[in-house]
């Protein structure tokens, strides 16, 4: 029989020698007794403070959620208090659960963001090629971020001054940081290559070139309509 208390505890009357006890009463105790031999067997339930478990990994601790569902101790098995991970697997909270420990790593996340370009500032017309959007990806530890992807324009707009790769997805810490341009095209007039950097305190990478006698910021002029370029930057994020 399942395992089943009463609401509050049951009361015995006291029997003294030559007294016959009726039936009921013991009966009850083996109710009691009966129970609490079946918890022991299937796991004492969460509702009685127990975990449910019945059998437990060496080296592991069965833990019972809010729910009410047991967790038991399977090697491998990670528990943040909401979410159970698999074998291999550790899982944090889509919130971050900032630490000011510098021993504790408190973040790790994979996603994608839409990369795109501003001229001073500017995105007055800019247009971007089918594509783009989403094309580029991130990963997050702690407080490092690396972030590798892509901007194609079909339309360079009207804006003009210093060219900024916009949309990071985490602003950078301070400094500036490490940024690699890869594959690029149909830029007008560069007379150096095409080198970058994560702009300190920012979301953007800004464009440069070196290796030549003009060397310095790109701007809105080396764009056509066409251009296009691979990117990735490793940064520090701020949070």
């Amino acid at each position: 029989m399942a395992a089943s208390y009463p609401s509050s505890a049951k009361t015995f009357t006291t029997k003294s020698n030559a007294t016959t006890s009726d039936a009921s009463h013991i009966n009850d105790v083996q109710v009691e007794i009966t129970a609490i031999e079946q918890d022991l067997i299937a796991g004492l339930p969460v509702a009685r403070g127990g975990t449910g478990a019945i059998s437990l990994s060496a080296n592991r601790v069965a833990h019972a959620n809010a729910g009410g569902t047991a967790l038991t101790g399977t090697a491998g098995l990670t528990f943040d208090g909401t979410t159970l991970a698999v074998p291999g697997q550790i899982a944090f909270p889509a919130t971050q659960n900032a630490s000011t420990d510098a021993n504790t790593m408190d973040d790790y996340e994979e996603g994608t963001f839409t990369a795109g370009l501003s001229f001073g500032g500017g995105t007055t017309g800019i247009t971007y090629a089918a594509g783009t959007t989403g094309a580029s990806t991130y990963v997050k530890w702690g407080k490092n971020v690396i972030v590798a992807g892509y901007v194609e324009l079909s339309s360079k707009g009207s804006s003009s001054g210093a060219a900024v790769i916009t949309g990071l997805p985490f602003a950078n810490e301070a400094a500036n940081r490490a940024a690699y341009i890869g594959t690029y095209a149909n830029f007008s007039g560069l007379t150096g290559s095409l080198i970058a950097q994560v702009d300190a305190s920012g979301s953007g990478i800004s464009l440069h070139q070196s290796g030549a006698a003009a060397s310095g910021t790109v701007t809105d002029a080396a764009f056509t309509n066409t251009t296009y370029a691979f990117f990735s930057g490793f940064y520090r994020a701020a949070a």
